[in-house]
């Protein structure tokens, strides 16, 4: 269950990519909304969500809203990881991020998804050069993924 670790660091003001794909995009529209909705956090965040198709991406329309109201704080990456779709950014959300950012240092990141898309994300932010202290990630795993103990090899926490 959560521990109260995966939450907006909103004292900071360094801006903030997030990457999210499936159900792990969740807790990050919350935070997304906390921070534009609450003037909680005044930087700008970049959020990247993905999924196969867009049919099965959620409240694009919402997230697409925000991005129109809060041009200056807020940007959106709806990605769909199969065919390409006209309207939608194409590939997997930590290859589009990749391609949009030639270095990382001094933002913030936050992962949530699949324990695979946790896992690339990671590498890719550290590509970039986000240093792990700048990197968090709320991993989805299953007992079955606790019994055999995986986890992120990169990173300890």
């Amino acid at each position: 269950g959560p521990y109260g670790r995966f939450v907006l660091r909103t004292w900071e003001d360094k801006p903030i990519v997030m990457l999210a794909s499936g159900t792990g995009l969740a807790p990050l529209a919350s935070m997304v909304r906390h921070a534009l909705l609450n003037g909680e956090y005044d930087g700008h965040i970049t959020l990247y969500a993905g999924a196969r198709t867009p049919e099965e991406l959620y409240d694009v329309e919402a997230f697409r809203g925000l991005e129109e109201e809060f041009a200056d704080r807020f940007t959106y990456h709806p990605c769909v990881s199969g065919d390409a779709v006209e309207g939608f950014r194409h590939g997997r959300v930590n290859e589009v991020m990749e391609s949009d950012f030639d270095r990382l240092g001094g933002h913030q990141g936050y992962i949530c998804g699949s324990p695979a898309m946790v896992e690339s994300s990671l590498k890719s932010m550290m590509g970039k050069r986000l240093f792990p202290r700048d990197i968090f990630r709320e991993d989805f795993f299953n007992e079955g993924d606790k019994v055999a103990g995986v986890g992120s090899p990169l990173i300890k926490r």
